[in-house]
């Protein structure tokens, strides 16, 4: 399994884990504290936290012995999900503030040495209780050396960019430079198009829109420099980079713009080679799944680059050229050709906007 699916399966094990419903014929094993004579309480007594406490841990512990492969772990992780869902369910807000507290800290404590699959569940908890005192076991578990703990991680964060962005201060900019962070390094192309969907703060109001958006670019050149090289990772994820760089682009200062220009220099440079090389191969009923998403990713990707180069290039009176549409219309392998002559009419646009040169070698041979 490679490691974009394993990451798949492991977000998919704990949405399945999280939403559905426990048997019922389910043996429920005897309960001497029951969550909700005290659900409705505004303070709890010092006795009540400490029973509250223990119940989370034992349902905790449940969720984090989840194996796909033993069907009983995973019905008692489905349980443990259900009862922690309806814990909070007409809650009072003292009681939640303290569930929340003790649940946060509960699964700081156990995630690492929980099974990926109860990892994962713990995290889409975490995500579930939609506060940001989560985030930063959130952001810890960025730091998982299992990508299927990492993708849910970044999904929590994701979806916290509301509450995040209202808090401002610390539990923004932290995260922020965390995920900047984890976004340098992630090896995954799902978790890092998560990254960049969970550093979008175009529709969140954030308290600093420069903050994000400089993350952005700071992950997208560390990208563009392993697109560069032989160690590339992660290959097409960018996509959803650059449609999020391009929603917060107008907080970037001029030399910032200037530095994005490069970096889809870069990538588009890179797309032109990697289609112009093997991907225009690639056919829809003759290829594996992996290398058709790949080749429509990088197609998508030259057409979002295309576009927001016609917008940051100062304008010209001749038509932009598409590499896109010369990717579209080949019909025969000599057509190649066209790809790296349209890629060194933008590599003359760029070299008169950057003084930097962008251009392929053209043979013979196309």
């Amino acid at each position: 399994m490679s490691v974009s699916s394993s990451s798949s399966a492991a977000a998919i094990l704990a949405a399945t884990l999280l939403l559905a419903p426990a048997s019922a014929t389910a043996q429920e094993p005897p309960r001497t504290f029951q969550v909700a004579a005290i659900k409705g309480k505004g303070a709890l007594s010092d006795d009540e936290r400490r029973q509250l406490n223990g119940w989370i841990t034992q349902r905790a512990a449940q969720m984090s012995a989840a194996d796909p492969r033993d069907e009983a772990t995973l019905h008692q992780a489905q349980q443990a999900a259900r009862e922690v869902r309806d814990a909070l369910n007409g809650a009072a807000a003292g009681f939640r503030e303290a569930f929340v507290a003790a649940f946060t800290d509960v699964v700081r404590e156990r995630h690492r040495a929980a099974s990926v699959a109860g990892a994962a569940q713990l995290m889409a908890l975490l995500a579930a209780l939609d506060d940001v005192m989560t985030a930063p076991v959130l952001r810890d578990a960025l730091r998982d050396e299992r990508t299927g703990v990492r993708a849910a991680a970044a999904l929590g964060l994701r979806a916290l960019r509301p509450k995040l962005a209202a808090a401002g201060g610390d539990a923004f900019a932290q995260t922020v430079a965390a995920l900047r962070e984890a976004g340098r390094r992630e090896t995954s192309a799902s978790t890092l198009k998560t990254i960049y969907e969970a550093l979008d703060y175009a529709e969140s109001a954030a308290p600093d829109p420069r903050a994000p958006a400089a993350a952005l670019l700071e992950v997208l050149e560390a990208r563009a420099r392993l697109y560069d090289g032989a160690a590339l990772n992660a290959e097409g994820a960018e996509l959803a980079g650059l449609r999020a760089t391009d929603r917060v682009r107008r907080s970037l200062g001029d030399e910032d713009r200037r530095r994005y220009t490069l970096v889809l220099a870069r990538l588009l440079r890179h797309c032109t080679l990697r289609y112009h090389a093997e991907l225009h191969l690639v056919r829809d009923r003759a290829s594996n799944p992996t290398q058709i998403e790949l080749r429509n990713a990088t197609e998508l990707m030259v057409q979002e680059i295309e576009r927001q180069l016609a917008e940051l290039l100062p304008a010209d009176s001749k038509p932009r050229p598409s590499i896109f549409d010369a990717m579209r219309t080949m019909s025969k392998e000599s057509d190649r050709i066209n790809l790296k002559l349209r890629m060194n009419d933008w590599a003359e646009l760029l070299l008169k906007a950057t003084g930097q040169s962008f251009h392929i070698t053209v043979d013979g041979s196309g």
